[in-house]
């Protein structure tokens, strides 16, 4: 019966996200642009027939790139999503406020539009003597910053803290040296960044931007926290050497980021009873089953909420009904973080068994509340309202065979026999015939369907995932390999460097059980060289992760290069496979 449920709660879930679900967004990676320089326009098609776009109309600008195209496809619990972006590079013909017009497509036969993209052009600084102290001053050439989300927030809340690398040269790569001990705060980090290279006026010079690091924090206690100062290592070109060459040596400078201060309030008071400490922006659904039922049955209620706030905290919610309903059992079937693209949604899914004690029509309506930090008032939503007819039934109890310690004591714990006798055990006619021998061969039939099991469930995944994962981290990380190469012989840069880092450090992830949000270029040669791993190879694994960085971070195209990286990559896999 729970498995039924379970797959009606499913089909209605999907019923309701079905409902003309897609994305068509715009966007731009600069609000604001100096004259003379140029940024990004895309829009994002998600779920649209990528051939039914129109772009908008640029007044004002002078395309000078584009439209570049970029796709990908993600399957999140057995639904595939699809995603187009179109990218334009545009230069502003005028100082002023422009709106960029909204961007067309078809969806379910109908025109869609885009949203509206402002951008303001402006004068930037002017003046020889401007131009010589930016040259000289490596400081306002570069430096980061850690930007978080709030820095008012309630226990609970989600807090995305930022750290972002402001350059106006060249930055060939970077390294965070340490990172604060966020006292007082839970942290998830968020692994995938994404593409991220936005352009912002900093004291009238524009910079380029790129968020490098991006955490989520959920404070765990009321007061005044305060987030340490981190320091980073940026790398840019040694200026007495010629090459390009992302092999090239390289001048490393430190910066600081300032410390961050976050007001952390407490809750207020007159929470309602279904409060049940989750902090943020949530939606929730119900499914009640079944609909008609007797006094002898039990009512399952399936609640499934999702949101953005700490999960830990999240308690099941107290559904209160009438007198003659009792809540026999609450189950948290699941409760879980997920990462998204910029931050975590939580999810958790709760199951009751309510008992009915009297024959009646019920209106069943589980309430959900969630405490909203940007309104700062408790929210409560109806999953679902539910007529549910109770009718009387026979009342059966079943009679359960109670066994006191002493019995179970007595059965188990026998005298010792003192004098035994024994006698010679005569064998049926019928065990000696066909049947009888077909009797033996029963164990091991049903070892051999144990073995089949197993192999099946192995196949499944079910028997030790982990061993599993290790045994097969080589051939995952060849698969990252191959698609690697295929990115190489296209001249795709940029997704080469970041397939061969990802086919590293899932490999190592793998065999090594590490969680992959933990995973570092520091913290794996820590690892290795505590498993005593060859010296070589663990420097020849630091100088690939650290180039690949560099090249991901510079967007630096070398054939040459991709080339030696994608062998290195071959021959360190193979090393760490034969140790």
């Amino acid at each position: 019966m729970h498995k039924v449920f379970h797959v009606l709660f499913l089909i209605i879930s999907i019923g309701t996200s079905l409902e003309a679900q897609y994305l068509f967004k715009a966007e731009s990676n600069a609000n604001r642009i100096l004259i003379g320089r140029t940024f990004e326009y895309s829009v994002v098609l998600e779920d649209i027939d990528s051939r039914t776009f129109r772009p908008p109309s640029f007044d004002g600008f002078e395309v000078v790139g584009g439209p570049s195209t970029s796709r990908s496809t993600s399957i999140i619990n057995g639904v595939s999503t699809s995603e187009f972006k179109f990218i334009y590079t545009l230069k502003p013909k005028a100082v002023g406020d422009y709106i960029i017009p909204a961007a067309t497509a078809m969806f379910d036969n109908k025109k869609i539009r885009s949203n509206l993209v402002k951008v303001i052009v402006q004068k930037g600084k002017t003046g020889a003597s401007n131009q010589q102290e930016l040259n000289n001053d490596m400081s306002k050439q570069m430096f980061v910053r850690a930007v978080p989300s709030t820095d008012t927030a309630y226990v609970g809340q989600q807090i995305i803290l930022e750290y972002k690398i402001y350059y106006a040269i060249s930055v060939r790569g970077y390294d965070q040296v340490d990172e604060p001990s966020y006292d007082g705060f839970y942290v998830e980090k968020l692994r995938d960044i994404g593409q991220n290279k936005t352009i912002e006026i900093v004291d009238g010079e524009q910079y380029n931007v790129t968020t490098v690091k991006r955490v989520a924090l959920y404070p765990q206690r009321t007061g005044k926290l305060e987030i340490e100062a981190s320091k980073f290592k940026l790398g840019v070109n040694d200026p007495t050497r010629k090459s390009r060459s992302i092999f090239a040596p390289i001048n490393y400078f430190v910066f600081r980021t300032d410390p961050i201060q976050v007001d952390v309030l407490r809750l207020p008071e007159g929470a309602p009873a279904s409060f049940s400490g989750a902090v943020g922006n949530y939606t929730a659904q119900s499914v009640v089953n079944p609909p008609t039922l007797t006094t002898d049955d039990a009512l399952t209620i399936l609640m499934n909420i999702q949101g953005n706030g700490d999960v830990k905290q999240m308690l099941p919610p107290q559904v209160i009904f009438d007198d003659n309903l009792e809540v026999y059992n609450t189950s948290v079937i699941e409760k879980k973080a997920v990462p998204k693209r910029d931050y975590f949604q939580s999810f958790m899914q709760v199951e009751y068994t309510v008992l009915p004690k009297k024959a009646d029509r019920y209106l069943i309506k589980p309430e959900f509340t969630f405490f909203n930090p940007d309104s700062a008032r408790y929210i409560t939503i109806v999953t679902s309202v539910n007529n549910v007819m109770v009718r009387q039934g026979k009342n059966k109890k079943v009679e359960q065979a109670v066994v006191s310690e002493s019995d179970a004591m007595s059965n188990s714990l026998r005298p010792l026999l003192t004098n035994a006798s024994f006698s010679t055990i005569k064998t049926s006619a019928w065990v000696q015939g066909p049947f009888g021998k077909a009797l033996y061969l029963i164990p091991f039939l049903a070892m051999g369907g144990i073995l089949l099991y197993r192999q099946n469930e192995i196949k499944k995944g079910n028997i030790d995932p982990e061993l599993i994962r290790r045994e097969k981290a080589a051939a995952v990380a060849k698969q990252r390999l191959t698609t690697a190469e295929t990115y190489m012989k296209n001249k795709d840069s940029a997704s080469f460097f970041d397939e061969i880092a990802k086919s590293i450090f899932g490999y190592l992830g793998d065999k090594m059980n590490v969680p992959f949000s933990e995973l570092s270029r520091n913290n794996i040669v820590a690892i290795l060289n505590k498993k005593q791993t060859n010296p070589s190879t663990v420097e020849s694994l630091s100088t690939l992760l650290e180039r690949c960085e560099m090249a991901r971070f510079a967007g630096i195209s070398d054939d040459n290069a991709m080339q030696e990286v994608y062998t290195s990559a071959h021959e360190i896999i193979s090393s760490l496979e034969s140790t």
